[in-house]
């Protein structure tokens, strides 16, 4: 017992330490990019109507999670459930690897139901993530043709490789299940598939609809808000700047989805990866980046971290 105990502990703090370090560098590399953009490129004046469509998409984002849960979770109200994911968007900020959302959301759930939410919070998970990598697939294809146009290569075989574990991802989600999966799905780290194998076929069908379109408010919110900070990228995929902001996302989403998240919800990780990702088109393009990374961040996480947060206070002031 004790041994297992010790061994749990130094789990936790060399993945808590691995974030840490993840973190900086992340930091560390903005930090490098930001020193290059020029005096004069930090007077940004943003389009706030944009701003504000972007920050509008919120209450839709997390109305799609909350049916989400709702819906896998089998009963309860609507705004039970409500609470119950903003609890975990608030655990989420201080959890490394992204294991604060599921402690928030199975210590916010009714006991009676903890079983249950530890099974509807891996099939959602896992619906989320399929999502990102059948998005990624597309983009990478996209960029295939419109980049290199087709030619056999390192880049082609990103996206075929891509679009095998994706729609390998997607059979198996939805029920396939081959001798070499009955092995693996044994493993300690893979245990969140099995869980959501409790999950009704046809309900995951609809988890993974609804996190499709979670999944484009996303990337239109962080093509929104590049608009709004004018980014420079336009007519560089397909002639259109929305597209080619619009892949760029899809890739920025994908790397950063198999990256192993620090704490604050992969703040400073997206916007290092989506440096990388976009073809920026000068150094000031850096700063628009992570303005709009930064914004994505604080109307998607942070403002409603502190709802849950406050809501969470609340209760424990009534019991």
């Amino acid at each position: 017992m004790q041994r297992t105990t010790a061994s749990s502990r130094l789990k936790f703090f060399s993945t808590l330490g691995g974030s840490i370090v993840i973190f900086a560098l992340a930091v560390a590399w903005i930090w490098h990019a930001l020193e290059q953009v020029p005096t004069q490129a930090w007077n940004v004046h943003p389009k706030w109507s944009l701003v504000l469509v972007a920050a509008l998409l919120v209450p839709a984002n997390y109305g799609l999670e909350t049916l989400k849960w709702h819906r896998l979770m089998g009963w309860g109200h609507m705004q039970d459930r409500l609470k119950e994911v903003l609890y975990g968007v608030s655990w989420s900020l201080v959890g490394p690897l992204r294991l604060g959302a599921v402690v928030g959301r199975v210590a916010a759930a009714p006991s009676a139901q903890k079983n249950q939410a530890i099974r509807a919070f891996a099939c959602s998970g896992i619906a989320q993530g399929i999502a990102t990598a059948l998005g990624a697939a597309a983009a990478l294809w996209f960029v295939d043709w419109n980049v290199w146009r087709g030619s056999i290569g390192a880049g082609q075989g990103a996206a075929m490789i891509t679009s095998v574990v994706a729609l390998g991802l997607t059979g198996l989600f939805l029920g396939w299940s081959p001798k070499f999966w009955t092995r693996l799905s044994t493993l300690g780290r893979l245990s969140s598939w099995g869980e959501s194998r409790y999950i009704a076929l046809n309900l995951r069908f609809f988890v993974l609809g609804l996190s499709l379109l979670r999944y484009l408010i996303f990337l239109f919110q962080f093509v929104l808000l590049l608009e709004a900070f004018h980014h420079a990228g336009v007519a560089r995929l397909a002639g259109v700047g929305v597209i080619d902001n619009m892949v760029s996302a899809s890739l920025t989403w994908g790397f950063t989805t198999i990256i192993p998240s620090p704490l604050l919800g992969d703040l400073g990780v997206r916007e290092a990866v989506a440096l990388h990702v976009f073809t920026l088109g000068d150094s000031g393009d850096a700063l628009i980046v992570v303005l709009a990374g930064a914004t994505l961040w604080v109307l998607n996480l942070f403002l409603p971290a502190l709802i849950g947060a406050g809501w969470m206070a609340a209760t424990q002031r009534k019991s």
